[in-house]
């Protein structure tokens, strides 16, 4: 009689092909508020003037894998952002997707929307 040698996962973790014993559930992706502006933790909204600066604060990836599994962090905005201070008044939407190939859905996405508020140039 032979023992076949073998793998378990721990509990909690399940056996993928590809990727070991991973844990399903997704990721929690959490914005970084912009300290001098602050953005809104339930809506993600965070409020610049016009002639300010867009600074990248980025999300916070808070995950029981610690491995990363090939796990990427894709940045993507909603029109391009000049260099320098913005002008035009409006918002945009910054999306952040973390691809998780061991999940279903196989990514997780967080939006940070940013408005630009007019200013008042005469009270300046």
């Amino acid at each position: 009689f032979s023992i076949k040698p073998g793998c378990t996962c721990q509990n909690g973790y399940v056996h993928d092909p590809d990727y070991g014993c991973v844990d399903e559930s997704p990721p929690l992706l959490h914005l970084r508020p912009d300290p001098t502006h602050g953005t809104d933790p339930k809506t993600g909204t965070t409020h610049l003037s016009q002639g300010d600066r867009y600074e990248e604060y980025g999300v916070d990836v808070i995950d029981d894998n610690a491995e990363e599994y090939y796990r990427s962090l894709k940045i993507a905005y909603s029109r391009p952002l000049p260099q320098g201070c913005l002008l035009e008044v409006g918002e945009f939407h910054v999306n952040y997707t973390v691809a998780t190939p061991w999940t279903s859905p196989n990514f997780v996405r967080a939006k940070r929307t940013v408005v630009i508020d007019n200013i008042d140039e005469c009270a300046v």
